[in-house]
């Protein structure tokens, strides 16, 4: 149970089998009753010739007014042997309208009259009537002793009547015709079993190939992906100890610099004037920033870093110690700074402080080497969503090469 249930195949070789054999028996049904209903059609085509032939040739009206005896049933007897019986008739019997027999090649059945018989009323109405009857159904011990017969009553009518004037009824010896139909009915089977199996043979062997292809390709997928996912991790080992080894070295000076300013800051702080203590304050603090940037370095060579600290960020006073810090770096070059005031956003402040930082050094440095130049900072509102914006008077770059800005980004994404 366990196998068909997590087996495809299994479940399809098993389903598509009952229902192919459904779908043969049913086709070996249909055919079986065709058979069967062709062979007794023959045999009711044999006897309505009989009666609308031969017959009708060799009697006449009178001749089913009054049951036949003596010499006219014996003249009758050899027309019916030479005409009409062949190896397979059991009984020739005519009927008068009255539901008397006019005439039977057993005597004894001369004048025996059945009116309610059911299959002769068919007759009598103009209809052709069929009756398979085994022994225990015969109507008397004489028709018993015959075995299983199939009788046929066909109408009589004459040249220039409508209504027919009598029946004409025949056994004939069923056997010979049930063997037929057997025989032609085990051919059938045989041929539609042998058939399905051949088809049914071939779409398992078709589906099986097909499922060992899928295997086949589901297992070097696996393979592949087993190997995609080693090498990110060799890739992310790689950048972890590259991050690791850059911020390492980076701390260390970092920490004497910013261990040095602290202490001439808080030892020397009544002696300086403002303008030493600001750019003291200025080392300080881009010195905590960079350590910052560090730290983020670390966490990326870590990878540890699965949920942001999210608050609200005043973005710009962020903006603004920025800009302060590229004037210092730069103090001959003019560069106006337009920052919108009380721009606030939720998010985690080291973050959003390397992204502004990044974006205000860009512009900063692409603005040219002019003597004046304009740097914003802004926000638009559209709908409930805001959107920050850095924008410069630069030269700005051919949009011809836009597919190329996340180049680096993308390469990133290589290594990890």
């Amino acid at each position: 149970m366990k196998i068909f249930q997590s087996n495809l195949l299994v479940r399809f070789s098993v389903v598509s089998f009952v229902v192919m054999a459904a779908i043969a028996v049913v086709l070996a049904v249909i055919l079986s009753d065709k058979i069967r209903s062709d062979a007794v059609e023959d045999l009711v085509d044999e006897a309505v010739g009989t009666s609308t032939g031969r017959l009708l040739d060799n009697i006449t009206l009178e001749d089913l007014e009054t049951p036949m005896v003596g010499q006219r049933y014996d003249d009758f007897h050899e027309f019916v042997q030479r005409s009409i019986v062949s190896a397979r008739t059991a009984r020739v019997k005519l009927w008068s309208k009255d539901g008397t027999v006019i005439f039977s090649n057993d005597p004894d059945g001369v004048g025996e009259k059945f009116p309610a018989k059911e299959n002769l009323l068919i007759a009598l109405a103009g209809e052709n009537a069929v009756e398979i009857k085994m022994p225990n159904d015969a109507e008397n011990r004489r028709e018993a002793e015959l075995g299983s017969l199939m009788e046929v009553y066909t109408p009589i009518v004459f040249e220039g009547s409508s209504e027919p004037q009598g029946a004409f009824e025949i056994y004939q010896f069923y056997w010979p015709t049930a063997q037929r139909i057997n025989y032609l009915q085990r051919w059938v089977f045989w041929l539609i079993g042998i058939g399905f199996s051949v088809l049914y043979a071939a779409q398992v062997s078709i589906v099986w190939g097909g499922w060992k292809t899928i295997k086949s390709q589901q297992i070097l997928l696996e393979t592949f992906n087993d190997n995609l996912a080693q090498q990110v991790e060799d890739r992310t080992a790689e950048l972890e100890s590259f991050s690791y080894t850059v911020s390492h070295d980076l701390r260390a000076p970092l920490d004497r610099i910013s261990g040095f300013s602290q202490t001439l800051y808080d030892d020397y702080c009544g002696v300086l004037d403002e303008d030493a203590k600001y750019y003291l304050e200025r080392v300080l603090a881009n010195t905590h920033n960079m350590a910052n940037l560090i730290d983020g370095l670390l966490q990326l060579s870590t990878l540890s870093r699965t949920e942001l600290d999210a608050f609200s960020v005043a973005l710009s006073s962020m903006a603004s110690e920025i800009a302060e810090g590229l004037k210092m770096g730069q103090p001959e070059r003019e560069v106006e700074f337009v920052i919108e005031d009380r721009l606030v956003a939720t998010g985690d402040s080291q973050l959003l402080n390397v992204a502004l930082d990044n974006l205000l050094r860009n512009a900063w440095k692409y603005t040219g080497k002019r003597d004046k130049a304009i740097i914003e900072f802004g926000a638009l509102s559209d709908n409930g969503m805001t959107t920050y914006y850095i924008r410069d008077d630069g030269a700005g770059f051919d949009m011809a090469h836009a597919d190329k800005l996340f180049g680096p980004f993308q390469r990133l994404h290589g290594l990890l």
